[in-house]
């Protein structure tokens, strides 16, 4: 069998394991076939949701396994006689069914457990059926984990490890929808919302005010660059530097090794960078993954879901307004609408506002806001003012019902930094 996509590899060694939605990144530029590999032979390490990421990105629906269970293995006569210390497995083994088994097991311990060994993850090889020097490693680092005999040989104990590990740690559900931290009443669908007041202006959390500061600091920073001392480190962005193309070469930097490499007529718009920044110079926890020597942050309809899950955010509002006859256009009418508003009406300075466009998952697009004032509750298109990346450059301007509304963005995301 072909080893792992070298992506993936990379991806198992640096991330922290489980994965978790925003791990996905990284692998979205890889064929459909290489991803196929990375589902044959890697399944098991795959964490909620994955498997609806990898159709998305054109894997056939079946050639994804279900997550291994105990009781699969206590089901396989080859795994229960070694279970009951009828045979052994090690180097130079030829069962390769049985071997490939045992490696499923092993990536689902590393795949489920926090803290479990990384050698259980066979990041180079994955689950090929082959006991080499790899599968070694990660039987001896097994064995190590669980205080067994070090020898490299999977047998008996071995086996009831792992199958007394699988019995604690369930399965992920590959094709979980991805809504996360949602409050009660937003999953009420009897009847319209009603949009709400805005409230009296209150004084923003030291936190949030700045993160409006920088938003509006880069936005307006049009004639000298708008600069910032994070951690003893100056760092200086002007409104052009996020257009199409930009007005600089160079390095893209923002604090937590994030970092984007910018050439000469290179058509850089990237309106998540410029949410991302805002957030990392902030100092406020913000998601992003490694590319090469460098993290990025996650593309826009992928942002909401993963900065909800950082510590100190909270996911406010999320629509999905997709129709399920066909994901790539949107369910249109006064309901719809109805949410919209309210989700509109509701938006504060400092938060989060990110939508998905219509269109195919993955190479469609989405757009990144942040917010730095609230919308004026007499405007009839119920518009916030945000700090966004256009085209031509980073601009403030307002953005309500006649932009959002109608199907011209199918999903959104409003998350809120409360820590």
């Amino acid at each position: 069998m072909p080893s792992l996509p070298r992506e993936f590899y990379e991806l198992i060694t640096d991330a922290d394991l489980p994965l978790d939605d925003e791990s996905s990144e990284p692998l979205e530029e890889l064929s459909a076939a290489q991803l196929e590999i990375v589902a044959a032979q890697a399944a098991n390490l795959l964490g909620q949701g994955w498997g609806a990421f990898l159709v998305d990105l054109g894997v056939d629906r079946a050639r994804i396994p279900a997550p291994l269970k105990a009781a699969d293995l206590r089901a396989d006569a080859g795994f229960a006689a070694l279970a009951a210390g009828d045979s052994r497995l090690a180097a130079g083994a030829e069962d390769r069914a049985l071997i490939k088994r045992v490696q499923d097991a092993l990536q689902a311990l590393a795949g489920r457990i926090a803290g479990a060994p990384k050698e259980l993850a066979l990041a180079v090889w994955g689950a090929d059926g082959d006991f080499g020097e790899e599968t070694t490693r990660a039987v001896k680092a097994l064995q190590r984990w669980r205080e067994l005999e070090v020898n490299g040989v999977f047998a008996g104990a071995e086996a009831e490890a792992v199958l007394a590990l699988l019995d604690e740690h369930a399965p992920p559900d590959l094709f979980a929808p991805s809504i996360v931290n949602l409050s009660p009443d937003i999953l009420n669908f009897g009847g319209e919302p009603e949009p709400e007041p805005a409230p009296e202006p209150e004084v923003l959390s030291p936190a949030v005010q700045r993160i409006v500061n920088i938003a509006r600091g880069i936005a307006e920073a049009v004639d000298k660059p708008f600069e910032i001392t994070v951690q003893g480190k100056v760092y200086s962005y002007k409104a052009d530097h996020f257009g199409v193309p930009p007005a600089f070469a160079g390095l893209l930097r923002a604090p937590g090794g994030f970092a984007y490499g910018v050439r000469p007529g290179h058509e850089y718009w990237k309106c998540n960078v410029f949410g991302g920044t805002v957030l990392a110079l902030a100092e406020v926890p913000v998601p992003g993954h490694r590319v090469g020597k460098f993290r990025h942050f996650p593309r826009a309809e992928r942002f909401g879901d993963s900065l909800a899950r950082s510590r100190g955010w909270r996911m406010i509002h999320h629509l999905d307004h997709r129709d399920p006859a066909n994901p790539e256009a949107a369910i249109l009418g006064e309901q719809q609408n109805a949410e919209i508003r309210a989700m509109l009406a509701d938006i504060r300075p400092g938060d989060m506002f990110f939508a998905d466009n219509p269109g195919p998952p993955g190479s469609d697009g989405g757009h990144t806001r942040v917010c730095v004032a609230a919308a004026d509750p007499d405007d009839p298109d119920c518009a916030p003012l945000f700090a966004q990346a256009r085209r031509e450059r980073a601009q403030v301007q307002r953005d309500g019902m006649m932009r959002v509304s109608n199907g011209r963005q199918i999903q959104f995301w409003v998350v809120r930094y409360t820590g």
